[in-house]
């Protein structure tokens, strides 16, 4: 490439190219950047002898190159796609026009699935190949995305037929084989004195022959059961003592106080606790004489089944007490699990209008700089999901042109999340809308910028796609975002060359050119 047509500054093809007073040229984004690293004086890049010092906003030390602008519109250049497939060669002035329309620039799956696709693969992808396309159960005609097609069939859908993965019996469907598992013949089950300590699971078959064959063991655990439950028995006729004792106590600090009525009301529910007490020994005492002199097989499962009912009513009644002892600590538990949603709500109300936060005035030529201060912290709040993005001020393309911001997820989103910067450009609904040319079409760079002299910005362009929603006529607040999942790695990002004093400086440029005011 002839060096004439290249920026002094940035080294890459012009721009919207500027001249300087001592003949040098640079892009137009190139220039803003040299002003806001040095102020409203600067150096010329090209630092020959006879450079002069440039000064912001003066006509006559930067100017248009318009000669250069005509020259470089004849230039032949490659279809920015030619990596792609593209072999086509086309003026620089109409390149724009074509990229708009060549059928291999890559464009990001309307449907959400985060993968980029050539524009002449795009409809193949949507019907045959994205996972996020709507598909139709072939079973129960529920609509559910593709990728989730599979999981749906085997674990959600009612309507699918099924297999036993016991006995092999098959075209049943979901609820169907519910009810199939209660009488399958080969469906695992366990011993009914699986709660006592016996670890026998078989079929029903199995575990008839099982009752019949492990009488001997099953009397030996029953007996530990009974001793277990004895001792439960005993524990508990001393927890009753202990409380009586306390609740004697208590009358006694209540007749004091004239409330004879409420401790006969606690001795009678003592005095029935005794009883239900008693009733339970003398229940457990006769089924033990009972399953002693039992000889009959029969009798034994019986005895089992009675006894399995005693050992759970009485840890029923057990629980019932620990739940008593324990509501004061489950109350505390509840106030503290309030205090900490109500902190948790004047977070999310901080994230809101930190979101929403205008830091700068607003600018109204296209160039957004955003300043963003204490990243750090930030970052922290996206990685937990406190604030998943942040966006930007508005700004606007002039000052009656399109509304616009930038948003940002610094833990990134989609195909970025976890590894990238993702970084996105956001048509809002202005004032002037009804007066604008819709859809959007103006070329649009997204820049992180270096902080360390040495202007090594990372950026990327895109140019609106027609047919996508987020460049039409906005109808909301704000239209859905569009841009780089994957804009810079996020260790890039954190280096000292973008992130300096805790902060970084994100800039949006607008392409104006060709805009008319309404």
């Amino acid at each position: 490439m002839d060096a004439r047509y290249k920026c002094v500054k940035c080294n890459n093809m012009l721009r919207r190219p500027l001249q300087t007073s001592c003949g040098h040229r640079m892009c137009d984004i190139c220039v803003d950047e040299l002003f806001a690293e040095h102020g409203d004086t600067a150096d010329c890049p090209g630092r020959e002898e006879d450079c002069d010092q440039l000064r912001k906003n003066d006509p006559k030390s930067i100017l248009k190159d318009a000669c250069v602008r005509r020259e470089m519109g004849q230039l032949k250049v490659f279809c920015p796609n030619k990596n792609t497939g593209c072999a086509g060669v086309y003026k620089w002035k109409d390149i724009k026009k074509h990229v708009e329309s060549c059928e291999y620039r890559p464009l990001l799956c309307p449907l959400g699935c985060g993968h980029v696709i050539a524009q002449k693969e795009l409809e193949h992808h949507e019907k045959e190949q994205c996972p996020k396309r709507p598909v139709t159960c072939p079973s129960c005609g529920t609509n559910v995305l593709s990728g989730d097609l599979q999981e749906h069939i085997e674990e959600l859908c009612l309507e699918a037929l099924l297999s036993c993965p016991h006995c092999g019996s098959g075209n049943m469907k979901r609820l169907q084989l519910e009810e199939h598992y209660k009488t399958c013949s080969k469906m695992p089950r366990r011993c009914p004195l699986y709660r006592q300590g016996c670890e026998f699971t078989g079929t029903k078959v199995t575990i008839r022959k099982h009752e019949h064959s492990a009488i001997k063991e099953h009397i030996t655990i029953l007996s530990r059961a009974l001793n277990t439950l004895d001792f439960s028995v005993e524990h508990f006729d001393k927890k009753y003592q202990k409380v009586n004792i306390e609740i004697q106590k208590t009358a006694e600090k209540l007749n004091k106080l004239s409330l004879d009525n409420t401790v006969g009301n606690l001795e009678d529910k003592i005095k029935k606790s005794e009883k239900f007490l008693a009733g339970q020994s003398a229940r457990v005492m006769k089924l033990e004489e009972t399953l002693q002199a039992a000889a009959v097989e029969g009798d034994v499962v019986r005895q089992t089944i009675e006894i399995a009912d005693i050992m759970e009513k009485q840890g029923n009644h057990e629980r019932r007490i620990q739940r008593l002892e324990n509501s004061n600590e489950q109350m505390q538990k509840l106030l503290a699990s309030h205090d900490l949603q109500l902190r948790q709500h004047e977070d999310r109300m901080s994230d809101i209008a930190l979101r929403f936060c205008t830091q700068e005035s607003t600018s109204y030529d296209g160039t957004l700089i955003w300043i963003i201060k204490d990243y750090i912290r930030l970052k922290r709040d996206a990685c937990t999901s406190r604030t998943l993005s942040l966006y930007s001020q508005p700004f606007y393309s002039s000052s009656r042109g399109y509304k616009m911001c930038a948003r940002v997820f610094l833990n990134g989103d989609g195909v970025g999340k976890g590894t990238h910067l993702s970084l996105f450009f956001v048509i809002m609904r202005g004032d002037y809308d009804v007066f604008l040319h819709w859809p959007f079409q103006q070329n649009v760079t997204l820049a992180l910028l270096a902080q360390d002299g040495s202007g090594r910005h990372l950026s990327e362009s895109f140019c609106p796609e027609t047919g996508n929603s987020s460049f039409k006529f906005p109808t909301s607040d704000m239209n859905v975002a569009s841009g780089c999942p994957k804009f810079a790695p996020q260790n890039s990002v954190e280096s000292e060359t973008y992130l300096k004093d805790d902060t970084i400086f994100i800039k949006v440029v607008v392409d104006t050119y060709g805009l008319q005011e309404p």
